[in-house]
């Protein structure tokens, strides 16, 4: 956890548009995304396998899993399976995870707990960037839990709880991407279209997003094995034991065996 940092200035700058509700971490689901929806790679591709080195020499090993440890008097918030960060206009909801974010920002010290439970398919990041720079300030402990869907914008939130207390399901479906715009068409923009008027900042918005991304990573995986996760007009899946092996993600469960997946000690 990177405590007190500001990895830049936008993070601060944003509107914020989200959801919550109390978190129940024993009922996960899991809904298949169609191939329809969002082109998919896995991190078995060959690319990423050899810009990735712990993807080949980080170990897993099984360890007996009870539950998610929720500690009393923990501050909880859940984004849920049909949130859009970018459409959800909710203002009760807004006001909520307003107060959320402003409660880990006060944390004084590590003795405030908080617990977010992610199932979405992510947003834009004028949304999700200042619940992400809430949570890298504050000085409070962050558990975050995926239980079915972290993509885009959700999969940097949950990448962005406290080291040692990020969970997801292991069958979740986890997903990065590079930063795009919309023009106001409503058409896609990426970094390396031809036509673009603003290409510095959605370069410096990308570059934010890979050093977010390996500053995070606990096994230090580097910026050459970043830029093969975040590609221009490629969704990058991650399987959940991959992430655990990145260094992004604490423990994948497994609820039907109630066991869980932990990194080995290289």
């Amino acid at each position: 956890m990177f405590n007190g940092v500001k990895l830049t200035t936008f993070f601060m700058a944003s509107t914020m548009l989200a959801t919550s509700a109390i978190a129940d971490v024993q009922s996960p689901f899991f809904t298949e995304v169609a191939e329809d929806d969002i082109r998919q790679i896995t991190t078995s591709d060959a690319e990423i396998q050899a810009a990735c080195p712990q993807l080949q020499n980080i170990s897993l090993q099984e360890i007996p899993f009870m539950r998610i440890p929720i500690i009393k008097g923990t501050h909880e918030i859940y984004f849920p399976a049909d949130l859009n960060l970018r459409e959800f206009e909710d203002r009760e909801r807004v006001t909520e995870i307003d107060a959320f974010r402003f409660q880990m920002l006060q944390a004084a010290d590590g003795s405030e707990q908080f617990f977010m439970h992610i199932n979405f398919l992510g947003g834009s990041t004028d949304s999700g960037f200042p619940v992400v720079y809430a949570m890298l300030a504050s000085y409070g402990s962050i558990t975050t839990y995926a239980s079915e869907n972290a993509a885009s914008m959700a999969f940097t939130m949950l990448i962005s709880g406290t080291n040692g207390n990020r969970y997801v399901d292991n069958t979740s479906y986890l997903m990065t991407h590079e930063i795009t715009m919309t023009d106001e068409n409503g058409a896609t923009i990426h970094a390396d279209d031809a036509e673009i008027t603003d290409r510095e900042s959605l370069d410096e918005l990308n570059q934010a997003l890979r050093q977010l991304i390996e500053a995070n990573s606990v096994t230090k995986i580097t910026p050459e094995c970043t830029a093969a996760l975040v590609q221009s007009k490629t969704d990058v899946q991650i399987m959940p034991q991959d992430a655990v092996k990145l260094g992004l993600i604490d423990y994948s469960i497994d609820w039907a065996n109630i066991t869980a997946m932990m990194r080995v000690t290289p």
